[in-house]
């Protein structure tokens, strides 16, 4: 009799612990500096597609996802700065706290592949100040190679391997990973948000009107010749080396070949003049007062800083993402 009232004791035991399980993912994002602001929640759930945009109050927010499966949660400031990204299926607390000036320094917590992500992250920060870098990769590849049964091992081959665009490089490492550390609808999220912007975004773009440096609004005519913008915010730790590799590609293909201009996605203007004056460029300087989200760039859909958007001579967008390799290389 002791038997069986244990049994069904236990039972009713499983069955109260999966009821409390919750049927959302709840995230708790703890700011410091942002305020006000709007931020971009992007996943792919039980629903579908979400792109919630949320007001913070006093740099805090509380809100829910849906997926009943593990899916891949991206959180933006309204300029485009990554304020977050992780793993997470309903169920999952996260919690998201940090300062805006030091996005490099927020903490993501809520459940072991993304705290596992986050603590390789900063363990070897050294080498993502560098990155890309072959010696990232390769303490990528032998974490991939140490834990083939861990989430943290997928994501980290997605998102912080710098070859993976690659099918030869992609297909043999996540070949090591166990199948149930590679679910197949974590890798779905991931290609789906890889697609989404430039699947959204519009294909073909003959001027934009944004404000020049001189304070006024200025149309930027992108025909003519092909034409190179640059996307970039105040906190970029290789701004130097993406302007050299541009000065390069300018001055083999001569400035009235060529059309370049860059446009700051930041609210804070006031290094703005100081750092175009300290690059020592030819080309023209804008600014987007509203970030990302401003009215005058949304249909190119820029998911974040540094961005990079190239045109053929007709305003037709040949290239669109974060390589300023990628984007020359596209260029005549």
């Amino acid at each position: 009799m002791k038997t069986i009232f244990r049994v069904v004791l236990c039972v009713l035991t499983v069955i109260s612990v999966m009821s409390c399980k919750q049927d959302y993912i709840k995230v708790d994002i703890n700011i410091k500096g942002l305020g006000s602001q709007s931020v971009h929640l992007i996943y792919q759930g039980d629903f579908g597609a979400v792109d919630d945009v949320l007001a913070a109050k006093d740099g805090k927010i509380e809100t829910e996802c849906v997926s009943s499966q593990l899916t891949l949660v991206t959180v933006m400031a309204s300029r485009g700065m990554m304020l977050a990204r992780f793993a997470a299926q309903n169920g999952d607390h996260i919690k998201i706290e940090g300062t805006i000036d030091k996005p490099k320094e927020i903490k993501v917590s809520g459940n072991e592949a993304t705290e596992q992500w986050m603590a390789f992250r900063n363990s070897h920060s050294a080498l993502y100040e560098k990155s890309p870098s072959a010696a990232l990769d390769k303490e990528i590849e032998k974490w991939v190679k140490e834990h083939p049964k861990q989430l943290s091992s997928t994501l980290l081959l997605l998102f912080d391997h710098s070859d993976l665009a690659s099918a030869l490089v992609k297909e043999p490492l996540l070949n090591l990973i166990a199948p149930e550390a590679r679910p197949e609808h974590l890798l779905s999220s991931v290609e789906w948000l890889s697609n989404y912007y430039s699947n959204k975004a519009v294909k073909k773009m003959t001027n934009l009107n944004l404000c020049g440096a001189s304070g006024d609004f200025e149309q930027v005519a992108l025909k003519g010749k092909p034409a190179l913008l640059y996307f970039w915010s105040n906190d970029l730790e290789n701004r130097n080396e993406i302007i050299a590799a541009i000065k390069r590609k300018l001055e083999s293909a001569g400035s009235d070949q060529l059309m370049v201009a860059d446009v700051l996605v930041d609210p804070d203007t006031m290094q703005w003049k100081a750092k175009c004056r300290d690059d020592s460029v030819t080309w023209k300087h804008y600014w987007v007062p509203g970030g990302v989200m401003d009215a005058a760039v949304r249909d190119l859909r820029i998911p974040s800083a540094p961005y990079f958007v190239a045109t053929d001579s007709i305003g037709y967008i040949q290239y669109r993402g974060s390589s300023v390799t990628a984007a020359i290389n596209s260029l005549p």
